[in-house]
């Protein structure tokens, strides 16, 4: 094959690419959009007002009381209703809390439940990964309602805020579709996995991404078909 074709075929091979990278863009932006349909999950964001403390709470006199800031965000997925109360599935759970100098990820899932018939309720019920601890169960039991639905604002404990107890004070609202920004990977993006310096071992394994995902230094790598960031 001479320069020529070469060079043809490189430029066919990325413009393909290019059109699979677009496509991929209108397809999570066509997502974002439809957020308000009845089916579909809506993406989450954490405000300001949220916030995580750990420690002691009436009865207990100990002194221990730790309080942080919680960041981050969570989908919202329509579940149906039993004519009294609507049901929501809570996933894809991904907060940051800030302690000190640290910060804790915070991984899970549950549901939450909105309606009542003489006065508007609501339960969120959360199995949550807190840092390295175990997954704990979080519920709010029934709580008044949020009048400003869908904002949510509630808050969870795994022992009903009674002594020595973890809780999250969780105000959230959906996140505007204009402010859900789509990613991909372009072709140029590379893996690789082996030793890097100081090690004088030549790297193991070199490849070319063929498609959307996330570089990694490590032996794991995660994929997806679209990456949404909101800011």
């Amino acid at each position: 094959m001479g320069c020529t074709s070469q060079l043809s075929h490189h430029r066919a091979i990325r413009l393909f690419m290019m059109v699979l990278i677009s496509a991929g863009f209108a397809l999570a932006i066509g997502e974002a959009s439809a957020q308000t349909d009845a089916t579909s999950p809506t993406i989450y964001r954490l405000n300001a007002g949220s916030g995580f403390q750990q420690g002691c709470f009436p009865p207990c006199l100990c002194p221990l009381l730790q309080g942080a800031n919680v960041r981050g965000t969570f989908t919202f997925t329509p579940k149906g209703s039993d004519g009294l109360f609507n049901r929501y599935t809570v996933d894809d759970v991904t907060w940051i809390v800030s302690v000190g100098d640290r910060e804790l990820l915070v991984t899970g899932s549950g549901t939450y439940t909105i309606g009542g018939e003489f006065a508007v309720q609501q339960q969120l019920v959360l199995d949550l990964k807190v840092g390295d601890d175990p997954v704990q169960h979080f519920d709010s039991g029934l709580a008044p309602g949020s009048a400003q639905f869908p904002d949510i604002n509630v808050t969870i404990s795994i022992h009903g805020q009674v002594c020595f107890d973890t809780v999250f004070l969780v105000d959230a609202s959906p996140v505007p579709s204009d402010q859900i920004h789509p990613y991909a990977l372009l072709p140029e993006s590379t893996f690789q996995r082996g030793c890097f310096r100081p090690a004088s071992v030549r790297s193991a394994q070199s490849s070319r991404s063929a498609g959307p995902s996330l570089w990694s230094t490590s032996d794991r790598v995660r994929s997806s078909s679209s990456l949404r960031w909101s800011t």
